[in-house]
């Protein structure tokens, strides 16, 4: 606890062949995607899929799935999944209709392997703890540019005048 980024201790080379380096970070650099399954906040999702390539229709779609998924009722949203839609594909137990409690869950999520396919590295962009405001100070560009809205290019020079001069 008392480690605090830039620490020597966090980076050593032991050896030619053998070396280590350790970033501390905090959850709030990721987004926490029970926060943003909401009707106000279900844009910045759908444009994190927009950016790895996902078309707008699709997007809105996976979004409506995983709201329908942790929503507590049984009102399907336009383009999204529950119950019935499920057991037709065999699994009498989905939606659970509550907010995710792992991220192994979302791949059971209609339409996830979608995103899946688009982004293999999906994980590295959701988290399911901390206060659901990403930050900044800890956020990759890309999650900057889809939670602000912003252009990813702004984000970037962000980034780099946040990492200060040493990088």
């Amino acid at each position: 606890p008392m480690i605090k980024p830039g620490d020597p201790l966090l980076r050593r080379i032991v050896s030619p062949a053998e070396s280590y380096e350790v970033n501390i970070a905090t959850e709030e650099g990721r987004l926490n995607i029970n926060a943003l399954l909401t009707e106000e906040r279900r844009n910045v999702i759908e444009r994190l899929f927009l950016s790895w390539g996902l078309s707008l229709v699709d997007s809105q779609a996976v979004v409506d799935c995983l709201m329908d998924w942790v929503d507590p009722d049984d009102f399907k949203r336009l383009k999204g999944a529950e119950k019935n839609d499920y057991q037709k594909d065999g699994f009498a137990d989905r939606p659970y209709n509550r907010p995710f409690q792992s991220l192994d869950e979302l791949p059971l999520v209609r339409g996830m392997e979608l995103v899946m396919e688009a982004n293999p590295k999906w994980r590295d962009a959701f988290t399911l703890w901390g206060s659901g405001a990403l930050d900044i100070n800890e956020a990759s560009p890309e999650l900057i540019a889809v939670a602000a809205n912003a252009p990813l290019h702004l984000a970037r020079a962000l980034v780099t005048q946040r990492a200060g001069p040493d990088g």
